[in-house]
């Protein structure tokens, strides 16, 4: 059978470092179908302006390219250019071995790694020269509370492994410190360097730096609605659907004299909610178990002293539970 046949992706990387494998993983599902597929985490770039990686930084290759490399009798070629030479053909036999990968397919089929990582905030490797406040592990330090962000920390020591997983890993409910480290999990990732991809050498290629931009909200609109795309998201922004329904129907009483016999509000409160997360879910129970209960849109309190002055309705695609049918604005389906 053909190890091929098991895995989406070969990664080659160096097992001192810490690698955040669900970040990466999500980040490649991101460039999911873009060519050539073939990316490293922290490229390098030499005189001829000519990118290459090897393993201290980590370098991703899909098994698709693979597959086309393996036709191509790339290992033979590769190795009967190379062996005799004193030198490596001036590249020198010093390189982690992962570099002469790199090198190969860029001698044979002329395939450069694209950008996958941004240095400062996502790909910490060791300074050169190594001095002791630019180290990976003080740049992690430095990041807090978005450590969790990174995709790999550069390690010496099996002790500064340790530190780097705590400072990486979320915390969990129950775990030692999970209270204080709270504000970690409310951080979002995002990579400055993305949105002027010609600010870093080598740069990010601006296909690549779309798809990673991109992303969440794609993602996002899959978990709305399979078949939602960015053309439907456009005409949407462009043409917005008319809500329907008794909060549409209110809203619309409401918004100007004498239609349902009676005032304007004084506030009308929108409150959004999602099911993105049960955390999300949460949040909105909270809402309208407390504060927001009395002025809810629904016919038990519609006469109520509070909101003949203030209403307030949740707004989402959909309403997220059946009970809050009548308190939200939503698109007809």
């Amino acid at each position: 059978a053909n190890p091929l046949e098991s895995c989406s992706w070969l990664m080659h990387v160096d097992g001192k470092s810490y690698w955040n494998l669900p970040r990466i993983s999500s980040r490649l599902g991101c460039l999911r179908g873009n060519r050539p597929e073939y990316y490293a985490l922290g490229p390098m770039i030499g005189e001829a302006q000519v990118t290459l990686a090897d393993e201290a930084a980590g370098y991703v290759l899909s098994r698709g390219l693979l597959l086309e490399l393996q036709h191509s009798s790339w290992i033979e070629r590769c190795t009967d250019h190379f062996n005799g030479s004193d030198d490596a053909r001036g590249f020198g036999w010093t390189w982690p071995s992962g570099f002469y990968l790199s090198v190969c397919v860029w001698w044979l089929h002329r395939l450069r790694p694209e950008r996958l990582g941004d240095p400062g905030t996502e790909v910490l490797v060791n300074s050169m020269p190594y001095a002791k406040k630019d180290s990976a592990v003080q740049r992690l330090r430095s990041l807090h509370p978005a450590g969790h962000c990174v995709l790999v920390v550069a390690s010496r020591t099996h002790s500064i492994l340790k530190e780097i997983h705590r400072r990486v890993r979320p915390l969990q409910p129950g775990d030692a410190g999970a209270g204080l480290e709270a504000p970690r999990s409310e951080v979002g990732c995002f990579a400055q360097t993305l949105m002027e991809p010609m600010a870093l050498a080598p740069p990010w290629s601006y296909r690549v730096a779309r798809a990673i931009v991109r992303c969440p909200l794609k993602r996002a609109l899959a978990r709305e609605d399979p078949e939602m795309g960015f053309a439907a998201l456009k005409h949407e922004l462009e043409r917005p659907s008319r809500p329907r329904g008794p909060v549409a129907d209110l809203l619309r009483g409401i918004s100007s004299r004498g239609r349902l016999g009676g005032r304007r509000k004084e506030l009308c409160i929108l409150m959004p909610a999602t099911d993105a997360t049960p955390k999300q879910v949460g949040r909105a129970r909270a809402a309208v178990n407390t504060w927001a209960n009395p002025y809810l849109a629904n016919a038990t309190n519609l006469d109520s002293e509070l909101q003949r002055r203030a209403v307030a309705v949740l707004y989402s695609r959909r309403p997220l539970l059946k009970d809050w049918e009548n308190a939200t604005l939503s698109l007809p389906r």
